[in-house]
């Protein structure tokens, strides 16, 4: 398993399980690199398969945030 694996595992479970909340902003790239101790390319790269997943969304000028639950 890759460390893009690993991050990416490891924040999906934090949603599923409701640490981060729909609707709510994800740490920034920073934070995140300095927690896992990894480059930027690769917390970038996580991101993305959560993005793929549809689990969360990138926000413009924002950040990254957890999908909306859909009514």
């Amino acid at each position: 398993m890759t460390i893009t694996d690993t991050i990416a595992d490891k924040l999906r479970d934090e949603i599923l399980r409701g640490v981060i909340l729909p609707g709510k902003f994800l740490s920034s790239e920073s934070q995140i690199c300095e927690r896992f101790e990894a480059s930027r390319g690769t917390v970038r790269n996580a991101l993305k398969v959560l993005i793929n997943d549809g689990i969360i969304e990138s926000v413009p000028s924002k950040g990254y945030r957890v999908v909306p639950a859909k009514r």
